[in-house]
């Protein structure tokens, strides 16, 4: 029987050690301060200073540093994913070409680092995003479509046709909840608003060619620019990415960003 308790005790010991390991990692990331020392780090490899012709490495730190103590709002810093989003950024800016969900990351807090802002509302509070919610428990603020506000829950997400009356319930891709079944999204040239959205690969657009928004309420779906089409947002493009063009007002949707001292990322590179 010994060798039995032995092997067990061997099969253990990386468990144990990468369950120290972590713990380690939320001691020396307990705060915000913390964090963005080694976002910053992280962030600011040799080929990103070279690419966005930053002063030094020393000047590129702390230039992302003080990015980074923007993200997070007073308070709301949650140190259970540190790590892992620590790692996502230093993997996005390794080559110093963005992706759309690598730039939602390094600038958004896109996943996986969505978690590390977390609030102290709990399941059924009323919030306005998600960092309102108590993201430690996996909560989301789930917000019917055309709502200022949901509350706090664990999303259930749930299939077209099926009520999505619960609080908790989030319709799967291509759906929207009506307020009391989950829909299929709008397609090219139907009617959209807040309430109303569109299939991903198209953007709700006025007759002008303006997004909805506060002015204006209610458009038609439009197709979404390809890869060289003409942009002014982000939300033209199906790429997600409106490169910026020399001495133009317009843009161009590209497929990467590449970090250049012209593109607005390296100015807190």
């Amino acid at each position: 029987m010994r060798p039995v308790v032995s092997l067990a005790i061997i099969l253990l010991a990386p468990l144990a050690c990468s369950s120290k390991k972590m713990a380690f990692d939320t001691v020396q990331l307990a705060d915000v301060q913390s964090f963005c020392a080694d976002w910053a780090r992280r962030a600011c490899n040799d080929q990103v200073v070279s690419r966005c012709a930053a002063e030094g490495k020393d000047a590129c730190t702390a230039a992302q540093e003080s990015f980074c103590e923007t993200l997070v709002p007073d308070g709301q810093y949650s140190a259970t994913t540190a790590t892992t989003c620590l790692d996502a950024v230093e993997a996005a800016y390794a080559d110093a070409v963005l992706t759309a969900d690598e730039r939602d990351t390094v600038r958004m807090l896109g996943a996986p680092c969505d978690k590390i802002v977390s609030g102290s509302i709990g399941t059924g509070g009323e919030c306005r995003e998600d960092g309102d919610c108590n993201r430690d428990v996996d909560l989301s603020c789930v917000k019917k479509a055309g709502a200022a506000t949901g509350t706090c829950e664990k999303p259930k997400p749930v299939g077209g046709g099926i009520s999505c009356a619960d609080p908790d319930a989030t319709c799967e891709d291509g759906f929207y909840c009506d307020g009391a079944h989950c829909v299929e999204e709008a397609g090219e040239g139907n009617p959209c608003s807040a309430a109303v959205p569109c299939k991903s690969e198209f953007q709700c657009l006025s007759d002008g060619g303006e997004a909805i928004g506060v002015v204006v309420e209610s458009g038609t779906c439009q197709p979404r620019k390809k890869i060289g089409g003409a942009c002014r947002t982000e939300a033209d493009c199906l790429s997600r990415i409106c490169a910026p063009r020399m001495n133009s007002a317009s843009g161009v949707c590209a497929e990467q960003i590449l970090l250049t001292p012209s593109e607005p990322l390296c100015l807190d590179l």
